[in-house]
């Protein structure tokens, strides 16, 4: 995992940088990871780099879910990550199944709003029958 400190980006670099991004094709996901990366050290903000055949410690793929080093031990243990013992106890972590595991939490982060929405949506529908009113006569009352 590469870390760019971005008090340590001189001006005079990022802007060579954002010179050459421009002569890119601006359709491209590689112009757009550079965008990115450009903006967030512009903003102040320290950038770290993964790719997905890196190995993490534990404390790295803590800092990468933003969880605590115990909560990436528990994952490990539960099969949530997959990991290889170093040495005779160190751990390593693929980047690969830290970026699914993130995946599996957004789809399902995703799969609960959509499952509120529709809920409530429903409820919405419902509400003007129990109560024998008109969906107008409803939203006028709050419903």
């Amino acid at each position: 995992m590469k870390t760019i400190p971005a008090n340590t980006v001189p001006t005079a670099e990022i802007n060579a940088v954002e010179a050459a991004v421009k002569n890119l094709d601006p359709e491209s996901k590689i112009t757009e990871a550079f965008q990115e990366v450009l903006g967030l050290v512009r903003r102040g903000l320290t950038v770290q780099v993964l790719s997905q055949c890196e190995e993490l410690t534990p404390n790295e793929a803590a800092q990468v879910l933003n969880v605590s080093r115990p909560t990436i031990l528990k994952m490990i243990a539960e099969g949530e990550l997959c990991s290889r013992v170093v040495g005779a106890r160190d751990q390593r972590i693929s980047a690969e199944s830290v970026f699914a595991l993130k995946e599996r939490q957004a789809q399902a982060s995703r799969d609960v709003a959509a499952a509120f929405a529709n809920r409530s949506q429903a409820i919405g529908q419902l509400i003007p029958g129990v109560a024998g009113v008109d969906p107008d006569t409803a939203r006028k009352l709050g419903y």
